[in-house]
């Protein structure tokens, strides 16, 4: 992101902001039930050099910087200094949480390595895995990763760079990580119109040239889109020096950071929200052993008995169980999109994979058991399972001609 933020500027920097704050520190009782510690609006800072630990306490104590961008690699990386070392020292010294950034291919005239397929950004994607566990982040732990984009990227190739994103998304789900996407607010729309599997996005749109007290939701660029589960960041201000720190870009965030190396954000005991009424389940919602969801007429049960199976009922006869008996304590539609069934230590037993829809609801009817987008189009059923599949398989890539 360092030597192309002028591309990202002249595509973001126009539009309004909501001054109205509302997506302010999170309520504890509204966030996922599946992370070790209450999301908050916290402000960050990035740059393509790493951090020294003197300039991290410098931006800690005098700017309330509670995290910073990390870059991990990627073919068009420009980072420079980053090892797992200086994060965990980094981390020991401020106490810092992180975003693991992985700069992907970009159009030609911003990198060389500029082809945008879904198999290159599926290759790729295992490549982002590969470097998340050399700085010590490992799978299942519920850890972000971002992929940068840079809007010049998407400006250029629309339909392959959204191929390229899908791609990505997909090999960093299927290897166990969070998969964020760094871009333009306008990119991050069009991939999220086009159901680009993203759990949450981080927009770059510069609206000042130095630290402000705003947060994700000041910025309305993206309207609706990734708004009300803690699933957005912003960039605001990029390249202004700080004394005793140098060059930063500002930033202010309201989701699922990275913890130090070797940690984790899935704990032990995982907590949920009672449903909040008839035939849904919201973000956090979920049910413990010997309690149920109804629909709204009735028609149709989702239960969690006691010995830990969830199943489904329909005019009182079983039409679907997850194959939890014996092992699960705790069901939960997570900040992803994905209803998952944890055990006592955590672990997830069953999960509908319809991670990337932070913004849907499981909505049961006569009809069975949905998970819908925030469009309320069904992305997983009890009947079908998940129904947002790859876009393409790996052996019939998607070239840049579609452009």
């Amino acid at each position: 992101m360092r030597s192309i933020f002028v591309l990202v500027c002249l595509a973001g920097c126009t539009g309004t902001i909501d001054s109205s704050g509302s997506d302010s520190t999170s309520d504890p009782t509204s966030i996922t039930p599946d992370v070790a510690e209450t999301i908050h609006v916290l402000r960050g800072v990035d740059r393509a050099s790493a951090f020294s630990v003197g300039e991290a306490k410098t931006l800690r104590n005098d700017h309330a910087v509670r995290w910073s961008g990390v870059y991990i690699g990627g073919p068009c990386d420009g980072g420079s200094g980053w090892t797992k070392q200086r994060v965990v020292d980094i981390a020991n010294a401020t106490d810092w949480k992180f975003m693991p950034i992985y700069v992907g291919r970009q159009e030609a005239a911003i990198c060389g390595a500029d082809q945008l397929t879904y198999d290159q950004g599926h290759s790729d994607g295992i490549g982002a895995t590969k470097r998340m566990r050399a700085f010590g982040w490992e799978p299942k732990r519920d850890i972000p990763v971002a992929l940068d984009v840079e809007a010049g990227t998407y400006y250029a190739h629309p339909t392959a760079s959204l191929a390229y994103v899908r791609g990505w998304l997909a090999a960093v789900h299927h290897e166990g990580y969070r998969g964020y996407i760094y871009s333009s607010p306008f990119a991050l729309n069009a991939y999220h119109d086009a159901h680009a599997r993203i759990d949450a996005a981080w927009a770059a749109s510069y609206f000042y040239s130095r630290f402000e007290n705003v947060t994700p939701g000041d910025l309305d660029q993206m309207g609706s889109r990734y708004r009300d589960h803690h699933n957005r960041a912003w960039q605001y201000a990029g390249d202004f020096h700080v004394s005793g720190a140098g060059d930063v870009d500002a930033d202010t965030s309201n989701l699922l950071l990275a913890p130090r190396p070797g940690g984790t954000n899935r704990p032990a005991t995982v907590r949920r929200a009672v449903p909040a009424a008839c035939g849904a389940l919201q973000i956090g919602e979920g049910l413990l052993p010997g309690e149920s969801l109804a629909s709204c007429d009735g028609s149709a049960v989702l239960a969690m008995d006691d010995a830990g199976e969830l199943s489904l009922a329909i005019a009182g006869h079983t039409q679907w169980t997850a194959g939890t008996s014996g092992a699960g304590a705790v069901t939960v539609l997570s900040d992803t999109g994905a209803l998952v069934v944890f055990d006592d230590a955590g672990n997830a037993v069953f999960d509908s994979a319809s991670d990337g829809f932070p913004d849907g609801q499981a909505q049961l009817d006569a009809q069975g058991l949905a998970i819908v987008d925030d469009s309320g189009a069904p992305v997983w059923t009890s009947t079908a399972g998940l129904l947002v599949g790859d876009p393409a398989p790996l052996t019939d890539p998607i070239t840049t001609e579609a452009d």
